[in-house]
């Protein structure tokens, strides 16, 4: 069975879509009116309105944030949500610049600890006159900032596989904010 929102393969008797999260109904007459047999690769063939497959297209936004940036990751989420219906796919698109934006912030973040321990080291430098306890700081920053980055890059390029396959992996906090402000569509 496949859910009809979406096109994701489904167990007998779910309750809800595992990957859009459509509610499917109680009982197995509710069930009959979302969900239809059909084979696996029945949802994984659904096409965009640019006639190419939704997993491509979710993938595609992932690896478009990946190397192309935020200008490029803009574009494909607008387009997506103007143009696309599918519910996976304009969920996907959120997610990837949810993600995105997400760890742009705490790169940010991170850039104001060199600030910080700037203006302490100053008045460390005015009361104790050594300051060198402090200069490791900026070492740290550019070594958690490269962590980031590296993390970001996994997280996108794993995403991006797993979305070819219409899938995904659960970023709690990510999820969470993608349902929270996509739960009218």
């Amino acid at each position: 069975m496949f859910c009809k929102q979406c096109g994701k393969t489904l167990p007998d008797g779910a309750q809800f879509c595992t990957g859009c999260g459509a509610q499917l109904g109680g009982t197995a007459n509710e069930n009959t009116e979302f969900l239809e047999v059909k084979p696996a690769s029945a949802s994984l063939g659904m096409k965009t309105r640019l006639g190419i497959s939704v997993g491509l297209a979710g993938a595609a936004v992932y690896f478009l944030g990946l190397f192309g940036g935020y200008l490029a990751l803009i574009v494909a989420v607008g387009y997506v949500l103007l143009m696309e219906d599918n519910t996976w796919l304009r969920k996907t698109a959120v997610k990837a610049a949810v993600i995105m934006f997400s760890f742009s912030l705490l790169g940010l973040l991170l850039g104001f600890l060199p600030d910080a321990t700037g203006i302490i080291g100053q008045f460390v430098t005015l009361f104790k006159g050594d300051r060198s306890d402090l200069n490791s700081v900026d070492s740290i920053v550019s070594i958690l900032r490269i962590i980031l980055s590296v993390i970001e890059k996994i997280a996108m390029l794993i995403l991006g596989i797993k979305a070819l396959w219409q899938n995904s992996i659960a970023i709690k906090p990510i999820d969470n904010i993608v349902e929270n402000h996509m739960s009218n569509t």
